[in-house]
């Protein structure tokens, strides 16, 4: 079954770590993360800063505390392919850095972690660290030969990336896989570059995260593998569950390998804490935003006629506290949402600004990561409806699928979700065919205009 990730979860542990434990324990908090069933990630290079033995340290220290949070959870670390692709990681640190990951970090400290991503090195928007797709290549097969040799105990964790998110690199990819071998490699598999194709997403009547799933599978079917770990690298919206629960079932019934498809999101920080609306699931898959900014904590919550958002944040944060057996966080605080704190500045002045009070945050923070475990529960049943009928009746399928796709889409059909539905047919016929050429049409047909200008010529071979 698909599983949500929370990406940069290291987030959680500072919401709890210090004045917050005397509202719950750790015992407490452990006991409802290992019921919403999350799994959670964290970066080992998102916080580099060109200097190895202090991020290592740190690296380390985190690792301690996430681990002592997370026992009993997944926990995944993603490389720093990411900080390389928009130039926080140069060119020149490349080697210490692969260096760090690989044999410090995780040859020290792969105990305690469950799953860890290859150290891949995508190009991106203004990216300097690869003169052609030539050095690109070389510099990947590197990194991907060294995790290749790692000691077994070390290797099992691998989650091997496969990239398509331009027609080059989706060549360099391929090849990669293919002429070293290396899909048999690893037990785990996964895909990156989805947020950086939202945009495109919007006019390809596909869901792209089936391109490489194609020659994965190929790959499955050519080493007698029943069985396929998939982690897609974004898309983790409620909608993107019950598609990927489809897939699932589709690749089960047509090819009869188990498939389990992983996403992640760091939307709770994005849309959350930053953008201040959080959404809400009801048990009919109906989806709704609660507006937490300030100014509108007083108006009324849209869906309802007299409920404000402040009364619906409080409703659904007991309501969830009443089914986990959560502790709930006192009612005056919660009533509040919000207080006054002091931002010390630079020069010594002092700012009074108006923030989420800490208890609340922890909540809304674990109401997100609830209304996910929630949102797969939910869908679980609908997607087995809907594969029945797809089997059957074509027509009924496009008509649950449509009015499933309104009901999670806040009460609209927009044309992003209107393609995104439709686009659901094609993928299936593309996950029943698995065609590499198909595939390397749409993506040089969708995603050609997302190709990397490098100085260099390349001379990638074809697949």
């Amino acid at each position: 079954m698909s599983q949500y990730t929370l990406a940069g979860c290291e987030t959680l542990w500072n919401y709890f770590k210090h004045e917050l434990q005397t509202v719950l324990t750790l015992e407490e908090l452990q006991a409802f993360l290992h019921l919403v069933e999350s799994d959670f990630l964290h970066s080992f290079g998102q916080n580099f800063k060109g200097k190895f033995a202090p991020h290592l340290k740190s690296e380390i220290h985190l690792l301690k505390s996430c681990r002592k949070l997370y026992q009993g959870c997944k926990l995944i670390y993603d490389s720093g392919g990411y900080q390389i692709s928009i130039n926080k990681l140069p060119k020149q640190d490349l080697p210490e850095f692969t260096e760090m990951y690989y044999n410090q970090f995780l040859g020290e400290y792969h105990e305690d972690i469950d799953r860890a991503f290859i150290l891949d090195l995508p190009p991106g928007p203004g990216c300097e660290a690869f003169e052609n797709f030539d050095e690109l290549y070389e510099l990947n097969k590197i990194s991907y030969l060294l995790a290749k040799n790692l000691p077994p105990e070390i290797k099992k964790k691998i989650v091997y990336i496969h990239h398509f998110r331009s027609p080059k690199l989706f060549l360099g990819s391929t090849r990669l896989m293919r002429e070293e071998n290396l899909f048999d490699e690893f037990q785990y598999h996964g895909t990156g570059g989805l947020v950086a194709n939202q945009s495109t997403d919007t006019k390809v009547s596909y869901l792209i995260s089936s391109f490489p799933l194609v020659q994965l599978l190929n790959e499955c079917i050519r080493f007698k593998r029943t069985s396929l770990d998939f982690h897609v690298l974004g898309n983790a919206t409620f909608k993107d569950i019950l598609f990927y629960q489809l897939m699932e079932h589709h690749i089960r019934h047509v090819h009869g390998i188990n498939v389990r498809i992983g996403f992640d999101s760091s939307g709770l920080y994005g849309e959350v804490m930053t953008g201040r609306t959080i959404r809400t699931i009801d048990k009919n898959f109906n989806v709704s935003k609660i507006n937490l900014k300030e100014a509108y904590m007083d108006h009324r919550f849209i869906g309802s006629k007299s409920q404000t958002n402040r009364q619906k944040l409080n409703e659904v944060i007991f309501e969830m506290c009443e089914e986990t057996g959560l502790k709930p966080p006192p009612e005056q605080i919660m009533h509040d949402v919000y207080y006054t704190a002091e931002d010390k500045k630079k020069d010594g002045s002092i700012k009074y600004v108006r923030r989420f009070h800490p208890i609340v945050r922890l909540y809304i923070a674990l109401y997100y990561l609830y209304s996910y475990a929630r949102a797969t529960k939910l869908s679980t049943p609908i997607a087995e409806e809907l594969y029945d009928a797809y089997t059957k009746d074509l027509g009924l399928f496009s008509q649950g699928l449509g009015e499933f796709t309104r009901r999670a889409n806040f009460g609209k059909i927009t044309r992003k979700q209107k393609l995104k539905s439709e686009g659901l047919d094609n993928t299936l016929k593309l996950l029943t065919h698995l065609n590499e050429e198909r595939v390397f049409q749409l993506i040089r047909q969708y995603l050609g205009s997302d190709e990397f200008e490098m100085p260099g010529d390349s001379k990638l071979l074809k697949i």
